[in-house]
């Protein structure tokens, strides 16, 4: 298994902890802590600082970052993602050691799994901006993603909130692939153009 980071700004607030001051430093400490190594960080502009600090990890310079997103991002990884199961993670969240191993415990036969919040409107203060860029999981009673989306900031009962952490199965990474291609060359974003193509232009495509 393959582990890909998508970089971001990070988060300004970080739980207490002398020793990790970034969240990419948290995330890294967290997959280490859980026994895992193949890690690749997909970065922008602070490639050289990244590359540099992290001189064990195979980092990838996105050049387009300015005007790019997540989807373009992880494309850069395709021989990556092609060669083996992948778990995928945004940067500006943090996890426990924990969270990762028993997620990856937990991976059961889907193609693909994620790790979303229930409790995603009470984890922190949340403002109307933080809620309405929130890539909201939209469930039925019996817990099925219906459809994933950005922008509203109406909250509802059945909504979680995706983490940002997905695991794919390698027998799924070529229509991984392709479906990020696909959505790419047709521009198709919903709920408009405010946010890059992301995940939830990539979970609602397959959905």
């Amino acid at each position: 298994m393959k582990t890909i980071i998508l970089g971001a700004k990070g988060i300004p607030s970080l739980p207490s902890n002398p020793d990790i001051d970034t969240s990419l430093a948290w995330i890294i400490n967290s997959l280490k802590g859980a026994g895992i190594d193949d890690i690749q960080i997909v970065s922008g502009k602070s490639n050289r600082d990244i590359a540099n600090l992290y001189r064990d990890i195979n980092v990838i310079k996105n050049e387009n970052w300015k005007v790019t997103g997540p989807l373009e991002s992880l494309l850069l990884c395709e021989e990556l993602i092609l060669d083996s199961d992948v778990m995928i993670s945004y940067a500006d969240v943090v996890y426990s050691q924990e969270v990762v191993s028993d997620f990856l415990k937990n991976v059961g036969n889907s193609s693909i799994s994620i790790i979303s919040d229930d409790n995603w409107i009470n984890r922190y203060k949340r403002s109307q901006d933080s809620i309405r860029k929130a890539e909201k999981i939209w469930l039925d009673e019996s817990g099925k993603i219906q459809k994933v989306t950005r922008g509203d900031t109406l909250v509802k009962s059945h909504q979680s909130e995706y983490t940002g952490i997905c695991y794919i199965k390698k027998d799924f990474c070529s229509e991984l692939v392709n479906i990020s291609k696909h959505l790419i060359s047709k521009n198709k974003t919903i709920g408009g153009s405010d946010y890059p193509l992301g995940f939830r232009d990539l979970f609602n495509e397959i959905l």
